[in-house]
């Protein structure tokens, strides 16, 4: 069976591509399929995560991002124009490929894609809260064009979603919200790894991991890290991300004189190492499509504390098993939260046991066979 994939960059460390990347994989490794990804802003930089070498990339050079440093009038005008292109060069693509499958990831393509008549079938999968664009934007004025042009587009978006052959959700706690959506299906992310070794319960760190955007909430976590990190003189705070935060969170670390006890780190390909290296994750998210990091985390014997954000941490963790959930934005929560599990070592190492236990619900010979049960359903077929 052939299958393509379509997102923006798989140069990005982000859950997105590590997703893509774990599902492409399992295909062309596992279930001998051809797996081609499609991209639009890769241009000539190397993948993060490690593609299988049986895998095809092709990178259709619309560059989106050129738009990012616009205004929001100018990148919408920008978005029409580039857009066109990227319907002409994807239709041509998918008529020389002709696979059966094309799969969208919600960005760019997902619009266009559904009316290419190449003959395949068509999945989108959504890896956000389906309130993102609303909460992402709630610091903006109601008049902003920037939020305005947001939400039209998200308007726009879910139009389309009717077109497709399945949308794929993470969660069920996001079925419930497109409860008007009938071609709807639930299949988590899989997991990249599940190490035999694992975090012994005794490095006193805590670790996070993300995008350094608002919406990621690392913000709440310094706030809450810095109110009781005195009480923990030998615990420390580390988190591995890039993006447009970084400045402000710095300057939150510079003016509680943190700068030794908390460090922001560049994204890692070998963030196993890191988890496995700490004794407490900590998300601080305002929303999520699903929570991949929760997952890997718990792989590596991490007991997760987490925001109760829509959607996905309330379906990874149980609370009070393997991990704890505090109410969104409640510093003061997060940091009892935090304390709490600091203390209680023989809690901690319980919660530990019990993670790796229940991270196994997420190994990817379970979550693949879903996906390729739904390839079967749409394209009326079986045993490829």
């Amino acid at each position: 069976m052939k299958v393509v994939y379509c997102l923006t960059d798989t140069s990005l460390a982000g859950g997105i591509e590590r997703s893509i990347c774990t599902k492409a994989n399992y295909l062309a490794e596992e279930a001998g399929y051809e797996v081609t990804i499609l991209t639009t802003d890769r241009k000539a930089k190397q993948n993060f995560f490690d593609f299988s070498p049986h895998i095809k990339f092709i990178d259709l050079q619309i560059n989106y991002s050129e738009l990012d440093r616009l205004s929001a009038i100018e990148r919408w005008a920008g978005q029409i124009k580039k857009r066109k292109i990227h319907r002409q060069k994807l239709n041509d693509v998918l008529l020389r490929i002709r696979p059966d499958i094309v799969i969208s990831t919600y960005s760019h393509e997902f619009s266009i894609l559904c009316d290419i008549k190449d003959g395949s079938k068509k999945i989108a999968e959504h890896h956000y809260s389906k309130s993102y664009v609303k909460i992402k934007n709630e610091r903006e004025s109601l008049f902003s064009m920037k939020r305005i042009c947001e939400t039209l587009e998200d308007k726009w978006k879910r139009k389309h979603i009717s077109k497709y052959d399945a949308f794929v959700v993470l969660t069920h706690e996001a079925k419930i919200a497109w409860k008007k959506v009938h071609n709807i299906y639930v299949i988590p992310d899989p997991l990249p790894f599940f190490p035999s070794r694992f975090s012994n319960g005794e490095h006193k760190r805590i670790i996070s991991v993300g995008h350094l955007t608002y919406h990621k909430g690392f913000q709440f976590l310094l706030e809450a890290w810095i109110k009781i990190a005195k009480k923990y003189p030998d615990w420390r705070l580390d988190i591995f991300g890039e993006g447009r935060y970084y400045e402000k969170l710095s300057r939150m670390i510079f003016a509680a004189t943190m700068h030794d006890r908390i460090a922001i780190r560049p994204p890692t390909k070998d963030i196993q190492e890191e988890y496995i290296n700490s004794s407490l994750y900590v998300m601080p998210s305002l929303y999520e499509g699903f929570g991949l990091v929760l997952t890997e985390a718990m792989a590596c014997g991490l007991p997760c504390i987490s925001f109760d954000c829509p959607v996905g941490p309330g379906e990874i963790i149980t609370h009070g098993e393997d991990g704890l959930l505090v109410e969104c934005k409640n510093t003061d929560k997060l940091a009892e939260a935090i304390s709490f599990l600091i203390q209680d070592i023989a809690l901690r190492d319980e919660m530990r046991d019990n993670a790796r236990v229940s991270a196994q619900r997420y190994l990817p010979e379970k979550i693949m066979q879903r996906w390729i049960s739904l390839f079967e359903q749409v394209t009326g077929t079986s045993g490829y």
